[in-house]
């Protein structure tokens, strides 16, 4: 690939991946909103249904009891939306794939990573910093830390640019890293829509919230 195309495609992935990003961060907030509102009623389901079901609060056990719905994460779920969709098309799972770890040294991911170690390490910031600054270049260097070890190439050259440093000319293999890193989110986001919690939360009719609670205790019941 010339390096006019690579420059190129650079720069359509770093706004994909920031787009991506994005998307990921209102999924993974909504996410968490709609537990909330399902564990409500998953114990009132339980409640009214009479089933064995209780809130920690009200277990005279230890609440490690497996009726305590937390032991039913989100990643331990059925696929809801799939296994009732007549859509013979949609595949049968979304799986999150880890970006490859294989040892492959890259001089510009390294010393970009340093550039960066050198301005927020907690060693590095001058001891009269502003609080808030220095807390914000310590969670800077942890997750630049992170980036280095998932050769997460985006999130890296993000936080460098942040800091005003200058990123290197990207070469093919950090655009693999980063398309990597696009279908790792992708797929996060495709398994976040699909998990109970997410399809019981936006549905509207009550009708169809009930059976999709009533699926989800089918599929606890089995685990037990």
């Amino acid at each position: 690939m010339k390096p006019s195309l690579v420059s190129k495609k650079y720069k359509k992935q770093f706004l994909e991946l920031e787009y991506l990003y994005a998307e990921l961060d209102y999924y993974e907030e909504g996410l968490k909103e709609a537990q909330q509102e399902f564990q409500e009623a998953f114990y009132d389901y339980s409640e009214t249904n009479n089933l064995e079901y209780k809130r920690p609060e009200e277990q005279k056990i230890d609440v490690s009891s497996r009726t305590d719905i937390s032991f039913y994460v989100e990643g331990e779920e059925k696929n809801y939306y799939y296994s009732n969709s007549s859509n013979e098309n949609e595949p049968s799972s979304a799986i999150e794939e880890p970006i490859d770890n294989v040892d492959e040294k890259d001089e510009d991911l390294i010393k970009l990573y340093k550039k960066i170690a050198a301005i927020t390490h907690p060693d590095t910031i001058p001891k009269n910093e502003k609080e808030e600054l220095r807390n914000k270049r310590i969670q800077q260097f942890i997750e630049a830390q992170a980036a280095h070890k998932d050769k997460n190439w985006f999130k890296l050259c993000q936080i460098a640019i942040s800091l005003g440093l200058e990123t290197p000319e990207p070469k093919k293999q950090h655009l693999k890293w980063m398309d990597e890193e696009a279908v790792r989110i992708r797929n996060r986001i495709e398994h976040i829509k699909i998990t109970y919690s997410w399809v019981w939360y936006n549905e509207e009719q009550e009708s169809k919230k009930n059976n999709i609670m009533k699926s989800y205790f089918s599929a606890i019941a089995v685990k037990k």
